[in-house]
């Protein structure tokens, strides 16, 4: 997977089932460097109190 012909839709995609897949956490960021709605695949010993999940 190349960087630069991918959009930001797929790479989330491929990260989301990798995370999944693996266990693991996933830490999107923006261009601004922010970070864009974490989510964790695994049994997180302290979980976020969002329940936009």
């Amino acid at each position: 997977m190349t960087a630069a012909s991918h959009t930001k839709k797929e790479a989330m995609e491929w990260s989301r089932d990798l995370a999944k897949r693996e266990g693991l956490e996933l830490i999107p960021h923006g261009t601004d460097g922010k970070i864009q709605n974490p989510n964790s695949y695994e049994n997180d010993p302290c979980p976020p109190k969002d329940t936009r999940h």
